[in-house]
C-alpha cells in the first residue's frame, strides 16, 4: 500500500564495509497454534502474520502531542523520510500504524513525549534518533533522555518486565540505546526494547501504572 510521495531509508547501520542488521524477535514458524499466545514477546510483524485477529483484538489509543487521541491504531514501525517545507525537504521521522483505514504515517513528533534528534556516536552517524523520557523499572522518571535507533516495534510481555510485576502486554519500541554505544557496548548490548507506556505515548506515565503492573 503506497503510504505517501516521501522517501524512505532502511533502518540499518553502515561501518565502513560492515553493515550491521538488527530486529526484534521473530515469529519461529514451527511453533504449533496451541503454543502461540498474544502475550508473547515478538515483533509486531511476527503476530499479525501468525493471529489475523491481532489488530481487532489489540489495537490501542495513543495521545498526540496537542492532547488529541490517536485512537483504535498498532503501531508497525518508525522510518526516515523526507518532509517537504516552503524551504524544501528536510530529513524526518515517521511512525507507521495500522488502522481500521489501512496503513497511515504520521511524524513522530506528533505523538505524545516523542521527539527527534541527531545522532552523535560514529556509530550512528547520520541518523536520525527517537528521543523520549522513560520511566525506568524502579519507578524514577530518568533525567536525560534516552536517544533510540529504531529498529523495530514488539508486542508481549518482555521477560525483564515481567520480573518487575507488568501483567499486561503493551508495545516496545526497539532499538539501539545511543547512550550505550558512548558507553562502549557492544550493538548486541546497545539493544534496548522500552515499552510505550512507560517512554509516554499512553498518556502520562504514572498514571498508567496500575493498568500495567500488579499492586
Amino acid at each position: 500500500m503506497e503510504l505517501n510521495n516521501r522517501k524512505t531509508g532502511s533502518n540499518s547501520i553502515n561501518r565502513g564495509e560492515l553493515t550491521l542488521f538488527c530486529s526484534p524477535p521473530k515469529y519461529n514458524r514451527a511453533m504449533s497454534n496451541t503454543e502461540y499466545s498474544p502475550k508473547m514477546y515478538m515483533s509486531v510483524d511476527a503476530h499479525l502474520k501468525k493471529n489475523p485477529e491481532f489488530f481487532e483484538t489489540n489495537k490501542i489509543t495513543f495521545m498526540l502531542a496537542d492532547g488529541s487521541p490517536l485512537a483504535d491504531i498498532v503501531p508497525l514501525q518508525v522510518v526516515n523520510g523526507m518532509f517537504d517545507t516552503k524551504e524544501g525537504s528536510k530529513p524526518m521521522l515517521f511512525l507507521d500504524y495500522l488502522s481500521f483505514e489501512g496503513i497511515k504515517r504520521i511524524e513522530v513528533t506528533q505523538v505524545r513525549g516523542l521527539r527527534v534528534s541527531e545522532a552523535t556516536h560514529p556509530t550512528l552517524r547520520g541518523k536520525l534518533l527517537m528521543q523520549f523520557n522513560y520511566l525506568n523499572t524502579r519507578g524514577e522518571f530518568e533525567e536525560t533522555p534516552r536517544d533510540l535507533f529504531l529498529l523495530g516495534v514488539s508486542y508481549g510481555i518482555h521477560p525483564l518486565h515481567a520480573g518487575v510485576g507488568e501483567t499486561k502486554p503493551d508495545f516496545y519500541w526497539v532499538g539501539i540505546n545511543q547512550k550505550d554505544l558512548v558507553l562502549g557496548k557492544s550493538i548486541q548490548e546497545a539493544t534496548k526494547q522500552f515499552p510505550t507506556w512507560r517512554s509516554g505515548q499512553r498518556g502520562k506515565q504514572l498514571e498508567q501504572i496500575p493498568n500495567f503492573i500488579r499492586n
